[in-house]
């Protein structure tokens, strides 16, 4: 599974000076497994990205924690899942502030426990971006002309769609509707 999730482009090896240390899968939402949820629910239903098949060589390093940390900068909302058996997983997933969420079932059938987290801070600034620029515009008088190209440029800007994925996007079809 480890090379076809390469092949695809969503596997990502973690190297330390040349040796793999870890393997992980990653890729934005929505995962199908993930549809239905059972004994509980998602904390929320805004674009994700998702987390599968961690695998670390050496624990205690710190490498999984540099795995999540990589997820949250291409994705401030992750979602993630794991064997109830895997107490050491579990634990780092709380470390790392995911909550658990529930119950899913993989294509198997097999069940799984749910986590997410969301990082507030990066929803809250992309939430408020483009409102609090669109004001500033407002107020320094901005032809409409004007104010369209602004937004637009802040809405697709590299990194506004880096900082905060879709949000903008959604933040852009509210103001202008």
């Amino acid at each position: 599974e480890i090379l076809s999730d390469i092949a695809s482009g969503c596997g990502y090896v973690v190297e330390d000076e040349g040796e793999v240390v870890a393997v992980f899968y990653f890729t934005a939402g929505p995962d199908p497994t993930y549809s239905v949820i059972y004994d509980g629910e998602w904390k929320s239903d805004a674009p994700y990205g998702v987390i599968h098949r961690v695998a670390v060589k050496h624990h205690g390093k710190g490498i999984i924690d540099f795995i999540f940390k990589e997820c949250f900068e291409a994705s401030g909302h992750l979602r993630i899942d794991t064997h109830r058996d895997n107490i050491p997983m579990q634990r780092v997933l709380k470390r790392n502030g995911f909550e658990y969420c529930g119950i899913i079932h993989i294509a198997s059938g097999d069940e799984r426990l749910a986590f997410e987290n969301i990082q507030a801070l990066t929803f809250l600034y992309s939430s408020l971006c483009l409102p609090v620029s669109y004001k500033i515009l407002q107020k320094i008088k901005c032809s409409n002309t004007c104010m369209v190209l602004a937004v637009a440029l802040l809405t697709f800007h590299p990194g506004m769609i880096y900082m905060a994925g879709s949000t903008n996007n959604d933040m852009l079809c509210t103001l202008l509707t």
